[in-house]
């Protein structure tokens, strides 16, 4: 054990504790007073603060609150090596007040630290909370009060900050009942809200409730985690309460034991882990069981619904509870608590770790500190991983308990011997709900602070012995220290009684000693340079000292000799610190120590200071395309009389100025003595290489001649000239409306130095079209035809416009009387290039005539009805004359004869406007047509569909109504007549001559006929075949 402890302890005297540091140690303050551990932290720097009631022995009463602040190993954080740890003394300035021990908080805003208590005044209790200064001076010091009721519980008062802001929580007493109580308060300590919280009967039925507080924290979510207990009779369910920042419930559970029906429950922490699921836990008696109290871990989701639930015990005829849970740095549930053996036995601390999944990963027990149950202590989660467990030690007097484990629980006095059990626990869960109000207030109170030494055992070892570099080195270092079993020095001397070593030569020697006793194991170490003094070092400085007045310079000797300065000889003899010379040279200067050792330093002054008798200006243009500035230095023949002031006529002070412009500079120069020099010079503007340009003219003469301008450039400098039309000359041709354009001039050395303007160029209004026109319907008097010459007179008023005919007329319009091919042009009558022709090839428009016949009336009468039909769209026609060939003046004749005929129609207003049109018409061919034999039906044969009898055939030009006198007769080879009729749509069936029934045989027959068709007489005849089947 010793060993062990010796190692890690060692490495973390040597390595300035930079991994795990692992104890156990206890501190008493003072026999006149009981220590009792409240609450503790770790601070960002790495110190622990705890927070402990001093209790008067004598009046068993806690007069006073301390702050202690202990470094990472246990020992004094304070500003001096002193033999005492760094704390503050509060005391109530109020008559007979007691502090009493209750569950507290202890946490640090901006190098404040906040902490609450409870504070028996007057037989009257009050939640209190302050703020103490990190030099030990209040800040200020609060009540905490129920607006209505009383504050007589002694439950927990917690506290937590998120973003300088201060959470509370604890219990007021309001109709005999406590009910939940949560605040958030500035850095004043003064509230900004409160909110008191009580179970409704929908939560559970029964007696009145009662909601103790035991827990709050903020979580990673920005949200305030409070547990407690909600009490009902004999009945303790733990609850799990989640807030937002403005005191709103956004989850709420309490959890059942569905085994065990009475549940007793007491000191419920509760943990948000960085997945938004719970861990809860604490401490569980059961009066259906017989065994002793037993402590409980559940994991919820992110709901606050079971997932698993354990037991922790350490075996029957123990008695185990829990009281802390923080999860670590490896995101592993660690709790701890106390536990003792049998009844008789005292508690003493033990500590396990859990994984996520409920499964053990270590358990440790702390036997040799007994500890008071009756006070929780406080754990905090470590930054180096490791765990500090905060507790009370009870062995007839109370003092403060300090366990500081890796992040295995291991602090070199733990056992791991005592079996702790766990084992599922039925655990269920429903919704709590609760009903809220704002009540609370806070009243100023006061307290007297004052700073507080606690005295521990600390290794001194003799400061820093320094010796000559030429001396003899025996030293013997003492480290020794009570309680210490073992002592290991950092040369390889160790051994339980090498509390001493002597040393002979220069290095840093360590120690660590090893303490060991009934209570406590921990280590303490010292570090001591042995080392012999430095050689003296000097150094020359230079100065003008009061050269303006003297005209010397001074010489300062700078030496360090860390055995103390025994003397200084300058070359010149001179034994001072300082010499004042007024040539130039090598001066040397040694210094001696109280070793008698030496260093020599020299100096060489290779010129003396000059005044200023002359100054000239220096000009610079190499710049110029870059930043547009020449740059003038004043260059003067002074030497060594720094800082010299320069004053220019343009308000510049520098050695070096910038100008943008020409003009007289001068600069007078003075030096530190207050000598001074002046200088001109005259700078031509054409060096800053600007261009510009000054007019550009648009000479407009050929505008109308040739359709172009001249474009001409003026400008100052020496510059390229770039057109937009890229050509590079002074001035340009360009065409009208070809603009506008733009000319850049740019300086020919600085490109960059340029100028640009946009030229606008002379448009002219062209022509587009121009067209010939006439009205139509053509007006046409007397013969004669207008004709009008139309154009843009946007473009081109007519005012303005030069207008010549084909004719020789300059009128707008002419008349015409011919066809025939008819120009115009028309020209701008100031610019001669703006003109347009036009042409027309004219033909007086005619009307067209047409005949149009109809037979209707040809079988009727033998007539014909010509009708004309005359279209005049183009050359309308008022009171048309009308002549037929036939001398017919009217619009439709009858004919009745073949013929051509012919029709002429003239507009009387107008001669030229007539047209005339011809129709030849032939009557129909007038002969009937016989057939050259026909097939007469017969009872044996099947007839044929035509030419079954013998007659005329009309055909579709005749119709019968217009033949008259018709006779048709039919002869056999003898000249007998077998057929005569004067009927045309009579025929013969080939029998004889009224004899129906007889048949003619097969024979030729002679046919005759004779008729009157459209007033003209008919004769024919012919052969005819009679043919049977």
């Amino acid at each position: 054990m010793i060993r062990s402890l010796l190692t890690l302890s060692f490495l973390g005297c040597f390595f300035v504790l930079y991994g795990q540091n692992n104890f156990q140690r206890v501190y008493n303050v003072d026999p006149d007073h009981h220590t009792k551990n409240q609450a503790s932290n770790q601070l960002n720097t790495g110190t622990f603060v705890s927070l402990d009631l001093l209790e008067d022995t004598l009046r068993n009463a806690a007069n006073d609150l301390m702050i202690t602040l202990l470094d990472k190993k246990g020992g004094a954080a304070s500003r001096s090596q002193n033999q005492g740890a760094r704390a503050f003394r509060m005391t109530s300035l109020s008559r007979n007040h007691i502090f009493l021990p209750q569950k507290s908080s202890i946490t640090s805003v901006n190098n404040n630290f906040i902490f609450t208590a409870l504070l028996n005044e007057e037989n009257k209790l009050y939640k209190v909370f302050g703020s103490l200064r990190s030099d030990g001076d209040l800040n200020w010091f609060h009540r905490y009060l129920p607006s209505t009721g009383t504050n007589t519980t002694t439950s927990p008062f917690i506290l937590d900050n998120f973003n300088n802001k201060i959470f509370l929580g604890t219990n007021h007493q309001i109709i005999n009942r406590p009910f939940v109580s949560i605040a958030l308060a500035n850095e004043s300590g003064l509230l900004e809200w409160s909110k008191v919280f009580r179970v409704t009967k929908d939560s559970i039925s029964g007696p009145l409730l009662r909601n103790i507080l035991t827990d709050l924290n903020i979580t990673n979510d920005t949200t305030i985690a409070i547990s407690g207990y909600v009490s009902q009779d004999s009945t303790r369910l733990p609850f799990l309460l989640e807030c937002d920042t403005l005191g709103n419930p956004v989850l709420s559970k309490i959890y059942f034991d569905t085994i065990d029906t009475y549940f007793i429950t007491e000191n419920v922490e509760t943990v948000k882990l960085v997945d938004s699921t719970f861990v809860i836990a604490g401490s569980v008696d059961s009066l259906n069981s017989v065994f002793d109290p037993f402590g409980f871990v559940a994991k919820t989701d992110t709901s606050g619904n079971v997932v698993w639930a354990r037991k922790l015990n350490f075996g029957t005829n123990t008695m185990t509870k829990l009281q802390h849970l923080t999860v670590g740095q490896d995101n592993k549930i660690v709790v701890t608590g106390i536990v003792r053996d049998s009844v008789d036995k005292p508690f003493y601390n033990w500590m396990a770790k859990l994984s996520l999944a409920g499964n053990l990963e270590f358990v440790k027990t702390y036997p040799k500190i007994k500890v008071d149950d009756s006070i929780p202590g406080s754990l905090v989660s470590a930054m180096d991983s490791g765990y500090a467990l905060f507790s009370t030690v009870d062995d007839g007097d109370n003092y403060l308990s300090f366990i500081k484990t890796n992040v295995n629980g291991e602090s070199t006095c733990e056992v791991d011997s005592l079996l702790l059990t766990i084992s599922p626990m039925s655990l269920t869960t429903t919704n709590l709900f609760w009903a809220t109000q704002d009540t609370a207030k806070v009243e100023k109170s006061d307290v007297k602070t004052s700073e507080y030494v606690l005295n521990l055992p600390i290794i001194t070892l003799e400061r820093d012995p320094v010796y000559c570099p030429k001396d003899t080195i025996n030293h013997l270092f003492d480290a020794t220290v009570e309680d210490a079993v073992f002592y290991e020095w950092s040369n390889g001397i160790k051994g339980d009684s090498a509390s001493m070593i002597r040393v002979m030569d220069t290095e840093q020697y360590s120690v660590i000693a090893t303490l060991l006793n009934d209570k406590e194991c921990f280590t303490l170490c010292d570090t001591a340079q042995l080392r012999r003094y430095a050689t003296p070092i000097a150094q020359i400085s230079y100065s003008l000292g009061d050269f303006c007045t003297t005209g010397l310079v001074t010489l300062t000797v700078n030496s360090f000799a860390e055995a103390g300065l025994k003397s200084i000889n300058w070359s010149t003899g001179a034994t001072s610190s300082q010499i004042k010379v007024g040539t130039a040279g090598i001066y040397s200067v040694t210094v001696t120590d109280q070793c008698d050792e030496k260093f020599s330093a020299s100096y060489d002054l290779m010129r003396m200071p000059e005044i200023v008798t002359s100054v000239y200006i220096t000009e610079n243009f190499s710049a110029i395309c870059q930043t547009g500035n020449g740059v003038l230095e004043a260059i003067d023949n002074s030497f060594g009389l720094l800082p010299k002031k320069f004053e220019w006529n343009n308000g510049g002070n520098t050695q070096i100025i910038n100008i943008a412009q020409g003009g007289n500079y001068c600069v007078t120069v003075t030096d530190i003595c207050g000598n001074t020099a002046s200088s001109c010079i005259n700078i031509d503007d054409a060096k800053f290489r600007r261009v510009q340009i000054t007019n550009v003219i648009v000479d407009e003469t050929n505008k109308c001649v040739n359709g172009t301008v001249t474009a001409e450039v003026f400008y100052t400098g020496d510059a390229n000239i770039l057109w937009s039309t890229g050509e590079t000359s002074k001035s340009i041709v360009i065409g009208v409306n070809k603009g506008p354009v733009t000319v850049t001039v740019s300086d020919k050395i600085c490109p960059d130095n340029k100028d640009s303007e946009i030229v606008p160029i002379p448009v002219i209004n062209f022509l587009q079209s121009l067209e010939i026109d006439f009205d139509r319907p053509v007006e046409c008097i007397n013969d004669k035809i207008l004709l009008t010459v139309k154009f843009d007179e946007s473009v081109l008023s007519l005012t303005n416009a030069n207008i010549i005919w084909s004719t020789g007329e300059t009128t707008r319009s002419i008349q015409i009387t011919d066809n025939g091919t008819y120009s115009v042009t028309v020209t701008e009558k100031n610019c001669a290039i703006n003109t347009k022709s036009a042409s027309l090839n004219f033909e007086f428009p005619l009307p067209t005539a047409s005949i149009v016949p109809d037979s209707s009336s040809l079988c009727s009468n033998g007539t014909i009805l010509l009708t004309l039909i005359l279209n005049d769209d183009n050359a309308p026609i008022n009171n048309p004359q009308i002549l037929w060939s036939t001398g017919a003046t009217t619009s439709s004749i009858l004919i009745s004869q073949n013929g051509t005929y012919s029709v002429t129609v003239s507009d009387p207003q107008c001669l030229k406007n007539k047209t005339s049109t011809q129709f030849e018409f032939s009557f129909p061919d007038a002969r009937l047509r016989f057939a050259s034999a026909f097939f007469p039906a017969t009872r044996d044969t099947v007839t044929l569909e035509y030419n079954a009898t013998f007659g005329p055939y009309l055909g579709n030009t005749l119709c019968p109504e217009s033949i008259k006198d018709y006779e048709f007769y039919i002869y056999n080879r003898w000249g007998q007549n077998v057929f005569t009729t004067n009927k045309i749509e009579e025929e013969w069936n080939g029998n004889l001559k009224n004899e129906t029934d007889k048949e003619n045989s097969l024979e030729s027959y002679i046919w005759a006929v004779k008729y009157s068709l459209f007033g003209y007489e008919y004769k024919d005849h012919g052969e005819v075949i009679l043919l049977r089947p």
